[in-house]
């Protein structure tokens, strides 16, 4: 009977650690799942900004074609001969309006990246979550095991 008391305490303190680490791998793997989660939103807010900044351009393409058209027959209806200066006006117009849709496509690059960048975060945090609660939980395995080993050892030696 005196044996027993010892084994006893050294089966408990074991599965004791077992439940335990299990429990620290749960919490690992939600805290990995809410990042997870947090990284395919930042993606699809990715893909959403490079999708809103290309139709954006399109619309400012669109815009500055009818803006140019304008431009272009008023020239035309006024007797303006579109050469010489008329002509570096009309060209200076559509560069700018060039750089304005390209500044519109590259503020959705941008955001998009960031966005990307965080999805990256989120997914390498849950990488993270997951390697950290693997090893918490080893480790608590470990030392409940050793724990449980070791109290058997006194009591077979103080036994003996």
């Amino acid at each position: 009977m005196a044996m027993f008391v010892p084994i006893l305490s050294a089966v408990s303190t074991v599965v004791g650690s077992v439940m335990q680490s299990g429990q620290q791998q749960a919490a690992a793997q939600a805290q990995a799942n809410a990042s997870y989660y947090n990284a395919a939103v930042a993606q699809q807010n990715a893909n959403a900004a490079m999708q809103a900044a290309q139709a954006n351009k399109l619309q400012q393409d669109r815009e500055n074609r009818a803006r140019l058209e304008t431009v272009r027959s008023k020239y035309l209806g006024s007797g303006i001969e579109l050469e010489g200066t008329p002509l570096m006006v009309l060209w200076e117009e559509t560069s700018q309006m060039a750089l304005e849709s390209d500044k519109i496509l590259h503020q959705g690059k941008v955001q998009s990246a960031n966005y990307q960048n965080q999805a990256n975060l989120e997914r390498y945090q849950g990488d993270v979550a997951l390697s950290a609660g693997n090893q918490q939980a080893s480790g608590t395995l470990l030392g409940g095991i050793f724990s449980g080993v070791s109290g058997v050892g006194r009591a077979l030696y103080s036994g003996s």
